[in-house]
């Protein structure tokens, strides 16, 4: 196999988050000379102008020229002093210590939170570095880190990839590894605390849940839904999904705790569901919060849903309450959430929200009703009132009329 050269290798490493802010003149002319091809064309790249005209270390052959004209501007960057100056800015001065690129301390970094989280949030934090956060930064020196790149680099995630309030989750994943790179001592400040978190319009609460038009819909088409079933599997699975609809509802459970429920966690006799397990990636694991291990009473939507599950699985040999069209557990929610939901939507000509929508949807009903909050917070498997306080309580929820009342003789709903 043939080694590639210097500008080869530099080529197959070419960082696209900076490249594509470079432009080229339109002519960028291949000529031999001694032997070997040069390029010769002018880059411009953050407001500077430079015309490079030098040797590729190619050999003139037909070849090398084809391969040349295939990658001229590519070259044409990698020979420039712009570039030069960029890596400068980058990684310091070549050997100047030993402090290591970005692209290879944030493996390590990472690594680290291996045994202190959860295997999902680990392999989360490795998603997010790989996708959002290496191409921009592996070149850069850590100590060259500043917030100005920082600010820039948030612009290029939300223009890139189209996010808005997930840039915060993307950014803790870059604090963990700048936090790691001031512990090693390789950095004596962290840039991110000078730099602003973007911020972008909060989603309007309201439209999470489901609207009572939106509902009826929902909970009224699933027998015709089942009717049109073109199998027996389809209808088995289309019946289920009336099941956890209406348990969803009905309950308020996470999605992912709904699907860990086995029979010996129904009580039919109380109306109780015990919840202490949730399905994520194929792994049972304890629910989402220590507060999240609950006893809750079914509602009429609930236990009616169950009953119903009970006489759909009578001759299946399970101790899971729900199963796949094949009969089989589920191993995640997305097998619901990607599968029959968004077919039973588009059916109900409803637009998509999220199946788990319905759990906010439960909690907002459950409020406009008068149910009490702590009550409620607890049922939801929340650690704090505020939580509940935050993500279903609007500004217009207290606005209640108290003209005319008395604080000791009247009740305020």
């Amino acid at each position: 196999m043939i080694a590639m050269n210097t500008v080869e290798k530099k080529i197959s490493q070419m960082n696209d988050t900076l490249f594509h802010k470079v432009t080229f003149s339109k002519n960028i002319n291949v000529r031999e000379r001694n032997g070997f091809w040069y390029v010769d064309g002018r880059v411009y790249f953050q407001n500077k102008t430079e015309r490079v005209h030098k040797s590729t270390n190619k050999k003139a052959t037909k070849s090398e020229k084809r391969y040349i004209e295939k990658n001229k501007e590519t070259i044409l960057w990698e020979l420039s002093n712009l570039k030069r100056d960029l890596d400068i800015e980058r990684k310091g001065i070549e050997n100047e210590n030993a402090i290591p690129l970005f692209g290879d301390f944030s493996h390590m970094a990472i690594d680290l939170k291996k045994h202190k989280v959860q295997i999902e949030t680990y392999n989360g934090y490795k998603e997010k570095c790989k996708r959002y956060i290496q191409p921009y930064f592996k070149d850069f020196r850590l100590d060259k880190i500043t917030s100005f790149h920082i600010e820039e680099w948030q612009n290029w995630v939300v223009e890139s990839f189209s996010v808005t309030k997930s840039i915060k989750d993307i950014r803790s994943v870059l604090s963990i590894i700048i936090k790691s790179a001031k512990k090693k001592k390789y950095i004596s400040e962290n840039p991110l605390l000078d730099t602003d978190m973007l911020k972008f319009e909060s989603i309007d609460d309201t439209s999470l849940s489901y609207s009572d038009s939106e509902m009826k819909l929902i909970l009224t088409e699933n027998d015709n839904f089942i009717k049109d079933s073109a199998s027996k599997p389809m209808e088995f699975s289309r019946t289920q999904l009336k099941n956890l609809i209406y348990l969803s509802y009905g309950s308020g459970m996470r999605s992912g705790e709904m699907i860990a429920l086995c029979w010996r966690d129904i009580d039919f006799k109380n109306k109780t569901i015990n919840i202490d397990k949730t399905m994520r990636n194929a792994r049972v694991k304890t629910t989402k919060t220590q507060t999240g291990v609950r006893v809750i009473d079914m509602t009429e939507e609930s236990y009616n849903a169950l009953k119903s599950q009970k006489v759909l699985c009578i001759d299946l040999d399970s101790e899971s309450v729900f199963l796949t069209q094949y009969k089989n557990p589920y191993k995640d929610v997305s097998e619901i959430s990607k599968g029959s939901w968004k077919t039973y939507l588009k059916y109900c000509n409803v637009k998509y929200k999220r199946f788990y929508n319905l759990r906010h949807t439960f909690a907002t009903q459950m409020l406009q009703n008068g149910f009490n909050i702590v009550s409620l917070s607890g049922h939801l498997g929340h650690s704090k009132v505020t939580t509940t306080m935050n993500r279903y309580v609007d500004n217009n929820f207290y606005k209640g009329k108290i003209g005319g009342k008395s604080i000791i003789n009247d009740t305020f709903n």
